[in-house]
């Protein structure tokens, strides 16, 4: 299993990318069997390459896999949900990512054209080891303190998650090659935010 063998989700690819490098656990939400599986068993593999640990897991937030979701009505009643999330809890991870079906015409394209659709598994395989190498920042920026601040009370994180989120923003500077931290590494990482809750 490689990157590109994976039809589109280059933002779940990317987070996957970050959790690599920075040692971060992750969990890939989506419907049961679906690419968040390919993508969890992937890290996995990569990390157990690296240093034999697990660091990533796939999750469906109902039975049938499509609550909340935007294209397809879920099946299961409220009942089913919350019979569900006490015998399948989301792992408490770093990283969230939700991994959304690919449309009709991106799976052709990707059936048709393979590989040449994404990154090349080799280039972003090149990219995590230079990532895992160059893993030091002298400062923070006041911006990235403010974005952190401004989001702990919009989103009411907890103290862990925003521990969280500035672990998973120093990762992302550092793969970035900045000696800083800026807003810009903040902001991504606060998308990543571990959830309590999906939907």
């Amino acid at each position: 299993m490689q990157f590109d063998d994976i039809c589109r989700q280059e933002h779940a690819k990317r987070a996957a990318e970050v959790a690599l490098v920075g040692n971060h656990t992750i969990v890939f939400v989506s419907p049961p069997s679906g690419q968040a599986q390919a993508l969890a068993n992937l890290v996995n593999e990569l990390s157990r390459k690296n240093d034999g640990t697990g660091l990533a897991w796939a999750w469906s937030p109902c039975p049938c896999g499509y609550y909340r979701d935007p294209a397809r009505e879920c099946t299961c009643s409220i009942r089913q949900v919350s019979a569900y999330r006490v015998a399948y809890p989301c792992p408490a991870t770093n990283i969230h990512i939700e991994c959304v079906r690919p449309s009709g015409d991106q799976i052709i394209g990707w059936l048709r054209h393979g590989p040449k659709v994404s990154e090349p598994h080799e280039v972003v395989i090149a990219r995590i080891q230079k990532g895992r190498e160059g893993r030091s920042l002298a400062a923070i920026d006041e911006g990235a303190w403010t974005l952190l601040r401004a989001a702990a009370d919009a989103l009411r994180l907890e103290p862990e998650q925003a521990k969280t989120c500035l672990a998973v923003a120093r990762t992302i500077a550092a793969m970035a090659g900045d000696s800083v931290l800026r807003a810009v590494h903040m902001a991504e990482a606060i998308q990543y935010r571990p959830r309590m809750e999906v939907g």
